[in-house]
């Protein structure tokens, strides 16, 4: 998550644009924040791979009991599709890993 760093100067001035209205003057100093990765997107492919739909189907279980006690709908759901995000990436991480490799030995 984004925490930006912010120092605040603020102050009003004296001669204002109607009588009853102020002016403020804002200068804001944001630090340096260096980007993390992009949104995630589901990688299709992975679900012509065997062992995908095994992972999935027999973690499925154990995510929706974690979150059996949530009674809004809305919010079980997106904590179950966060949960199924994680191992999705887990199970994805050695394979870009690995076909990086091989792009990397084919160009060589």
């Amino acid at each position: 998550m984004w925490k930006p760093s912010v120092v605040w100067y603020g102050y009003f001035l004296e001669s204002p644009i109607t009588p009853h209205h102020k002016a403020i003057k804002l200068t804001l100093k944001l630090s340096q924040v260096t980007r993390g990765p992009g949104p995630w997107k589901f990688n299709n492919s992975f679900s012509k791979d065997k062992n995908y739909p095994t992972l999935i189907t027999d973690s499925y279980p154990i995510i929706n009991g974690k979150y059996a006690n949530i009674v809004d709908k809305s919010l079980r759901w997106e904590l179950i599709k966060m949960e199924i995000r994680s191992i999705t990436i887990s199970f994805a991480a050695p394979k870009a890993k690995e076909f990086r490799k091989y792009l990397t030995f084919k160009s060589a």
